[in-house]
């Protein structure tokens, strides 16, 4: 039988009162494109929040980045970040209190670049930025150290990354570790009314919509918009935590079959009667959720 946390059902609870999905809603999407307006001009600033780790900042080719680090980092291995919210909404408080947690278990650091977003970037120059910022990271920490992680669009755009690297002869990152990997932007899976109700964070509608805002001339079939489209050969290991309510989940299966088919090592964990990327939230059901991507960054 399955069984949820009482913090779980709560903040379930909460979110649907809310109505947190609202922006990636039909009726919400304008308001939510107004905003992004404003807060993707400008620099972006950091929550207050209590962490263990410390956060500092530089610029690579006009690009904010923030580098995470333990009190005690021992780790020759560097993790590289990318956060979701659809390529338009910046990292929320849960993104740094996931991240200082994996940093503090670990003992390695991270960097969290603040990618070029929409409505002023699509994804040509989100990527040339992106890839430059790989290069000097692999340059500091040195080749076979780099993790590439990412969560929802984030994780879609470390595949596609992982998908160039691999085409242009670049140095691949040593493993991907994807939370609920937004990999098919196009959204062209029929999605029940059952899922979408299931799914307190997410709506199809809007998901389809910055797809397509995203990818632009490429179009949303383009492997480095949705890279499940993509060859997904000689990829590195990879593991990738979903939750069962997500609405991309089948997509998300389906991915995970295609890198297992073209001879990747993959891991597919889907937590029961959890959203999408639920082990950034405080929940008691995100701890094994941690627990696992720690256990599988820490192997060597």
């Amino acid at each position: 039988m399955k069984n949820k946390s009482l913090v779980s059902s709560f903040l379930e609870k909460l979110a649907r009162d809310l109505n947190i999905k609202r922006g990636f809603t039909e009726s919400g999407m304008p308001e939510h494109l107004k905003k992004a307006e404003k807060y993707n001009k400008e620099k972006y600033k950091l929550p207050i929040m209590l962490i263990k780790s410390t956060i500092t900042s530089y610029v690579v080719e006009g690009m904010q980045c923030f580098k995470i680090t333990p009190k005690h980092c021992h780790s020759h291995k560097h993790i590289l970040y990318f956060h979701g919210g659809a390529y338009i909404d910046n990292p929320l408080v849960f993104h740094w209190l996931f991240l200082d947690k994996v940093a503090t278990k670990l003992g390695v650091s991270i960097t969290v670049p603040i990618y070029p977003k929409l409505p002023y970037s699509n994804v040509n120059e989100c990527y040339e930025k992106s890839i430059m910022l790989y290069k000097l990271i692999t340059a500091n920490y040195g080749e076979g150290n780099i993790i590439l992680m990412g969560d929802s669009a984030g994780a879609g755009l470390c595949v596609g990354l992982t998908e160039r690297f691999i085409d242009e002869n670049i140095i691949k990152p040593r493993k991907l570790v994807l939370i609920s990997p937004w990999v098919d932007v196009s959204m062209e899976r029929e999605i029940s009314k059952e899922s979408e109700a299931k799914d307190i964070m997410l709506s199809s509608f809007g998901l389809k919509y910055l797809g397509n805002m995203w990818a632009g001339e490429l179009g949303v079939k383009h492997k480095l918009v949705s890279p499940v489209y993509g060859n997904l050969k000689l990829f590195p290991e990879t593991l990738i935590v979903a939750g069962e309510n997500e609405i991309i989940l089948k997509d998300i299966i389906d991915f995970s079959e295609k890198l297992k088919n073209n001879g990747c090592k993959v891991t597919l964990a889907v937590k029961e009667e959890q959203g999408h990327v639920y082990p950034l939230y405080p929940l008691k059901e995100a701890k094994s959720g941690v627990k696992k991507i720690c256990d599988y960054i820490a192997r060597r």
